[in-house]
């Protein structure tokens, strides 16, 4: 089905199980690695005839020494990754550069490099952990995102947690407007967030950072030009050591960005988005708060308290 890609769009749906992607399409040490020339979407937590299918991300596991879903020819397409864990892998790149990858409820776990390419980028919903390798200049980023010309990066309602390396996410040559971090929790990593930015405005980058939680800090080359907006910081007051669910006196519950995009959107774990007063922070939405979200317009705006965004 991967090699369908090369004439038109593709949906791949994955059956459950862990599978190991050794000697497969996606493995770049094989003469038949493949780059495919259109979008590819692949969807994980399918029963066998895929009549069914699981909420759990980690119902779908792959893993290999080195994955590499690369398109270097296929301009403006997508690759869309959903419901998936991409587990012990030493290299794990993704590249779309002149186009877009969308990351969706995915668990980024053990990996010891994750290398993403493209014009736009979207992670939400998902978790990064116990990625990366040790070393500020040596080591390697969990998520390290690299573009000549971005349009768009949106990091928004994900978890990083005891991650390696330079940063849990690193951001690249990064250019303008278009950088966006809003409603994660970064804990226990070697440093949360890098932004090596060649290109800056008067001496600031433009990025733009809402209601984080962060652990170990942002280091970056120049200033933000606009200050990060509602940073927690302190324990997250996790569930368990392993389990990164919020417990009910975690200050992550109900301080995420109010954003009304979020009402049709769904958790890591499938649960809705919003539950409560405002959106929570991170992979997880706990059931904390009122059970119904009420959103009063007043204005026609296209932001600030009131408007419908």
């Amino acid at each position: 089905a991967y090699r369908t890609s090369a004439i038109q769009p593709v949906t791949i749906r994955m059956a459950e199980g862990v599978w190991n992607m050794i000697g497969s399409t996606i493995d770049p040490s094989r003469p038949n690695h493949f780059y495919p020339n259109r979008s590819v979407r692949l969807e994980g937590g399918y029963n066998a005839n895929c009549s069914n299918r699981s909420n759990a991300p980690d119902a779908t596991v792959l893993t290999a020494p080195v994955i590499d879903i690369s398109a270097p020819l296929a301009g403006a397409a997508t690759l869309h990754v959903e419901r998936i864990t991409i587990r012990d892998v030493s290299r794990l790149e993704l590249v779309f550069a002149e186009g877009e990858i969308f990351l969706d409820r995915v668990w980024l776990d053990g990996n010891s490099q994750g290398k993403f390419n493209s014009q736009r980028l979207t992670l939400r919903n998902s978790l990064v952990a116990y990625g990366g390798t040790s070393g500020v200049l040596t080591g390697k980023c969990a998520v390290e995102y690299f573009n000549h010309n971005p349009e768009r990066i949106e990091v928004e309602h994900s978890t990083f947690v005891r991650n390696l390396g330079p940063a849990a996410l690193c951001i690249i040559e990064h250019t303008g407007e278009s950088l966006r971090i809003a409603s994660n929790v970064f804990w226990e990593n070697d440093v949360d967030i890098r932004v090596d930015n060649r290109n800056s405005y008067s001496g600031a980058f433009l990025g733009l950072l809402f209601n984080n939680l962060l652990g170990s800090g942002i280091v970056t080359e120049t200033p933000p030009l606009v200050p990060p907006v509602a940073t927690l910081s302190g324990n997250p007051q996790f569930v368990g050591f392993d389990d990164f669910r919020l417990s009910g006196t975690s200050p992550a519950v109900n301080s995420g960005r109010i954003n009304a995009n979020l009402v049709a959107q769904r958790d890591f774990d499938g649960n809705s988005r919003w539950f409560g007063s405002a959106p929570d922070r991170g992979a997880f939405e706990s059931d904390i708060g009122s059970t119904a979200t009420v959103l009063t317009v007043t204005n026609t705006n296209d932001s600030g308290p009131g408007s419908l965004r």
